[in-house]
């Protein structure tokens, strides 16, 4: 799937986000937020050439971030397949469209997990990380073949740390299945001696 690309309809989005926020957040007199308390900001992966062709990004201090005068506002712009390749920038790069700086992203990227559940989000980033490390860099990589070996890393962790976790979703005979049978019945057999 390809996302489209920043365009006018975008930003007259965002500054209709804006205006809506002001709106709902007027204090009791009535009085609003002042201007200066806001800052717009759009963020893309790439570059938007046809936005750029009609209106002036004007490039700022930092690789990668412009300023756009956009109806009576400034709206900073941050293209993530520009910005400064930086460890400080690795959450953003996590976003990016090209490879490389995605590989950046992971390969710099350090989450400090307070709960549980952003642990589960670390974990995802760590397994995006070892698949970017060890992937040929011309392979294909869909999201089903992401979402199988998603699921075969799970069930290993599994195996690994709590295989009963595991062996208690299968009734007995499903456990059974494939096994031979002269096996079974001979560790049936030391079971009862043992016994």
């Amino acid at each position: 799937m390809c996302l489209p690309a920043l365009d006018v309809w975008s930003l007259d989005e965002l500054i209709g986000y804006y205006v809506l926020y002001r709106k709902v957040n007027l204090n009791a007199e009535g009085d609003r937020h002042p201007l200066e308390a806001f800052g717009l900001y759009a963020v893309a992966t790439r570059y938007p050439e046809g936005l750029a062709r009609r209106h002036a990004l004007q490039p700022t201090a930092w690789d990668g971030v412009y300023e756009l005068p956009w109806g009576g506002h400034q709206v900073r712009l941050i293209v993530l397949n520009r910005i400064e390749k930086h460890p400080r920038n690795a959450p953003w790069e996590l976003f990016a469209s090209e490879r490389d700086r995605m590989r950046q992203g992971l390969e710099h990227y350090r989450a400090r997990p307070t709960s549980a559940k952003q642990l589960g989000y670390w974990e995802l980033l760590e397994h995006l990380y070892l698949l970017y490390r060890h992937e040929a860099s011309a392979m294909a990589y869909t999201l089903e073949q992401f979402i199988r070996d998603t699921h075969k890393k799970v069930i290993e962790d599994a195996i690994e740390h709590d295989p009963e976790s595991i062996l208690n979703h299968f009734d007995p005979e499903q456990r059974l299945k494939g096994l031979d049978p002269d096996l079974i019945a001979a560790w049936l057999a030391k079971q009862r001696r043992d016994h």
